[in-house]
Parts: C-alpha cells; structure tokens; sequence
C-alpha cells in the first residue's frame, strides 16, 4: 500500500526521495515496535496491543484525507500537483502566493 499511494502522490521530481522517505519511517516503525512492547508490556500485559491498535487506527483515518487518484494524470512538477488536487471551490481568481524562502528541492521541481 505504501508504495502505492506513494509513487502516486508525489511529483516525478520528488517521487524517489518521498517515496524513500515514506519507507524509511515504515521500517523506523518496525524497529522501534519491540521496544515498544518490551517496555509496555512490563507495566500492562495488553498496552502493546492498544498502542498498535490505536495506531493502525489513527493511520487508517488520515489515509482517508489522502486525495483520490483514480483517472488523473501523474504530477510531473509541484504546480501540476497544485492544480490536480485542488479544491474546486476557488472559482474567484486569487494570484498564487510565492515562497522567497522555498527549498532548492523545491525549486527543481518547479
């Protein structure tokens, strides 16, 4: 699922380092779970499972604030990404707000 909605979500120029990213705390996760158990076991004997339960529930609900993809193009650069997902609401015509501060990253893609 990861690696789905992340090659998906970000732009082309972005897409490697979010979808490293997005993997990197997946596995942060993994390592980090035994300890996790270990220490709350000791106190609770059912705290480890409420955690990841809470967790896993918490994540499931931000995965629903994620965008719909289906049937739209890749984003190849951060503006493409703005128009696809933007709300249709701005029916009035606003002049976009630029960022003096903004990332080289960023700026690649651009």
């Amino acid at each position: 699922m990861l690696y789905l909605v992340s090659s998906e979500l970000f732009p082309t120029c972005l897409r490697s380092r979010g979808l490293n990213v997005s993997s990197m705390m997946a596995r942060l996760g993994s390592v980090i779970s035994p300890f996790i158990i270990k220490v709350l076991a000791a106190s609770y004997w059912w705290s480890p499972s409420v955690v990841f339960g809470v967790c896993a529930a918490v994540g499931s609900l931000f995965a629903l604030l994620l965008p719909e993809s289906n049937k739209k193009p890749l984003p190849d650069t951060m503006e493409q990404l703005e128009e696809i997902y933007s709300s249709k609401s701005h029916s009035t015509t606003t002049p976009k707000k630029t960022n003096s501060e903004t990332s080289s990253l960023l700026e690649e893609c651009v």
